[in-house]
């Protein structure tokens, strides 16, 4: 487990392109505990050693991340409330959102120009660059408890600001967004 093991289930790895001593994870973390070990984890030293760089809250773990390929110091990271135990069950809430970095994880910024965020209604969020203009990115949001689609997102500047370029209105939902939302 490489120094990750109270993490408990780990979303994504992201390994730099141009340096693969660098690493990024995200933490899901273990849904039915309330518990700091969620979040975004960076290492320099191709996972020997982790240093924890975001961390929302205890009920809230980073579910995707993804590296500028043209600029990766720049990392997009997606993070969700999901907290279950029986009989509650929270799919949603302010600590889902969208940080971004430009200087390898050192410093976090919540996006907020045109993404919704602070919204107790918000679910599993997902993320992508375009393969053909990195300047370019994507991302699909969940609502509802993560029961429903809200849209799809597109960043012309690296992904500091957003606009909805599809809007569900609630017209297309599956009941189980909150963890089938890939991108």
């Amino acid at each position: 487990n490489l120094g990750l093991a109270e993490t408990g289930h780990i979303a994504k790895v992201a390994v730099n392109p141009l340096n693969p001593n660098t690493l990024y994870v995200a933490a899901f973390g273990l849904y039915r505990t309330k518990n700091v070990d969620k979040g975004v984890y960076r290492s320099f030293d191709r996972g020997a050693s982790w240093t924890r760089v975001l961390q929302v809250d205890s009920i809230t773990g980073a579910t995707d991340l993804q590296i500028d390929p043209d600029d990766t110091t720049r990392v997009l990271a997606a993070t969700h409330t999901y907290y279950r135990t029986l009989p509650t069950v929270q799919r949603g809430g302010a600590g889902s959102g969208l940080y971004i970095t430009t200087n390898a994880g050192s410093a976090w910024t919540q996006v907020t120009s045109g993404f919704p965020f602070n919204d107790a209604d918000i679910g599993s969020i997902s993320i992508d660059y375009s393969k053909s203009n990195p300047n370019i990115a994507y991302a699909t949001v969940a609502t509802g408890a993560g029961m429903t689609w809200d849209g799809v997102y597109k960043s012309l500047d690296d992904g500091h600001s957003w606009t909805k370029t599809f809007n569900n209105a609630g017209t297309y939902g599956e009941g189980q967004v909150w963890y089938n939302n890939i991108l």
